[in-house]
This record gives structure tokens, C-alpha cells and sequence, in this order.
């Protein structure tokens, strides 16, 4: 699902994490689907929400980290 928004990407995600809550979907399901939903910034990064719903990851250096998307960034400035 690659080329999707950030705001198209958190949306899904809550609506993944009310399905597990509901017990419709599993924990794998749910990581699954999320890895799907990754949104490429400006600068050619990628980043995904984080499967239990606490923020972003990005990847970076080989590795997915916790991060601030840009867009959160620039609202909190």
C-alpha cells in the first residue's frame, strides 16, 4: 500500500487496532496489515505507524526506530 498519506496511514491503523480491540483480528494480522502502510516523505525516507499504536517508526541506518514524522514535527513547533 505503498504511496499512501500520513493521514491515510493513521486511519487505517485505528481502524486495524478497533478490529483487534473487537477481536475480529489478530495481533499478526495487525502487524501485517500495518507494515502495508508505509508513506514516503520529502526527503525519500519511509515510515510506518508503529503496530501498537504509540507513534511512528521510520526506517533508518537498516533498522525501523521511533521517530516524528515531519508533519507532526512542524505542527509542534
Amino acid at each position: 500500500m505503498a504511496g499512501v498519506t500520513f493521514a491515510e496511514a493513521q486511519a487505517n491503523l485505528e481502524l486495524w487496532l478497533a478490529a483487534w480491540r473487537r477481536g475480529e483480528v489478530t495481533a499478526e494480522q495487525v502487524s501485517a496489515a500495518v507494515g502495508q502502510l508505509r508513506v514516503q516523505d520529502e526527503h525519500g525516507r519511509w515510515w510506518q505507524p508503529d503496530p501498537g499504536g504509540r507513534g511512528w517508526l521510520v526506517f533508518w541506518e537498516g533498522a525501523w526506530q521511533p521517530a516524528q514524522p515531519p508533519h507532526l514535527a512542524a505542527a509542534a513547533a
